[in-house]
């Protein structure tokens, strides 16, 4: 049954989505690369998951310190949204998903914005990202990425090399195919600015253990990928053994987790973050800007730890294109399970040596100050 759906999906795309969008969406090709000091406005597709949106801060403000007049737009999702606001270098946010009035007053706030360029940093749903492309700014160069069949979206279609490296180098690729220029990797750092009130309430809960706290991230975007009790318990005793206290978080969802995991451990030293619920976002980057370390699976958290220069130990399970989504330019020691290997199989002992080597680091660091 699955093959015949299948089937029947590739019929529908190809014998009547790809016409219909083919002869509404006339994107006459367009030779790269583009001028980029003769751009003002740029539109840029990021409307996926949070590691996406900090991933892209390089982008944006390389491309301000290039053209300090470029007025530089992020199209988010609700998710996402909260990290584009601590972005530097964004002048505008426009939030696609959730009630289809906002979405589509999103759309004509874009289209009256009339954007030059619009680059789909959307690499796994092109269909969407074209039709939002040519929604948003009809008028626009595009320029996605992927296979030939989705050329008619865009003015030009990139084929980028991925797996092998990371996304920051891809969207380096990205960006010097349109603008004919690269940039050193030196030069592309992920920033993430503090949120005021988020710094208020991280530094009341931290208290003294500024700079001392392990954070512990409990959850990730699967179970396969959630830390086992043994893990954990291995971790906090380390992290408390060498006198660092210790804060557990979680994702959405996963608050009995958090408060079952507290319970379990039962320690003067470990706590979670906030007291009851789900953090804000602009709270947990607060709150690994402050750490000592951080120890987590593959979720954003490895790349809000590179944008703030926490370090940290990162735990992939085995998955394609994992290269992609290291962590960049900080401090790390990662740790990557066997092929269909859960994080949970991982052993704890990996894990604690890992996190024993940076504390180390750490201390020795501050001594030698």
């Amino acid at each position: 049954m699955s093959d015949l759906l299948k089937a029947l999906e590739r019929v529908w795309r190809h014998g009547v989505v790809y016409p219909v969008f083919r002869a509404l969406f006339r994107n006459m090709p367009v030779q790269l690369p583009i001028d980029i000091h003769k751009v003002k406005k740029l539109l840029i597709l990021r409307y996926d998951r949070l590691g996406d949106m900090v991933v892209t801060s390089w982008v944006c403000r390389t491309l301000h310190e290039l053209c300090p007049d470029l007025h530089v737009a992020i199209v988010a999702s609700p998710l996402n949204a909260p990290i584009a606001r601590l972005l530097n270098d964004v002048d505008e946010i426009f939030i696609i998903g959730g009630p289809v009035l906002r979405s589509l007053n999103e759309i004509r706030r874009a289209r009256a914005g009339k954007y030059d360029v619009v680059l789909n940093f959307i690499f796994n749903r092109t269909t969407s990202g074209g039709v939002l492309a040519n929604l948003m700014a009809p008028l626009a160069v595009k320029v996605g990425q992927g296979d030939s069949k989705y050329a008619f979206y865009f003015n030009a279609l990139l084929s980028l090399r991925r797996g092998d490296v990371h996304m920051a180098e891809i969207l380096n690729q990205f960006c010097a195919d349109v603008f004919g220029r690269t940039w050193s990797v030196r030069n592309m750092r992920l920033e993430l600015r503090d949120d005021k009130d988020a710094v208020r309430r991280v530094e009341s809960f931290l208290g003294a253990d500024a700079g001392r706290a392990v954070i512990v991230n409990l959850s990730a975007g699967h179970p396969d990928r959630y830390p086992s009790a043994l893990q954990v318990d291995a971790v906090v005793d380390s992290a408390t053994r060498r006198g660092h206290p210790v804060v557990f978080i979680a994702g959405p969802g996963n608050e009995l987790l958090v408060q079952r995991s507290v319970e379990r451990v039962n320690s003067s030293a470990v706590r979670r973050y906030p007291f009851n619920g789900t953090a804000p976002f602009e709270d947990i980057i607060a709150l690994v800007r402050r750490a000592a370390a951080v120890v987590t699976p593959d979720t954003s958290l490895v790349h809000v730890a590179s944008a703030v220069g926490c370090p940290l130990v990162a735990v992939f399970t085995s998955a394609v294109a994992y290269n992609e989504w290291l962590p960049w330019k900080v401090r790390n020691e990662v740790i990557i399970g066997e092929p269909g290997q859960s994080m949970s199989a991982i052993g704890a002992d990996r894990i604690v040596a890992a996190l024993e080597r940076i504390l180390v680091e750490r201390k020795l660091e501050k001594s030698s100050v």
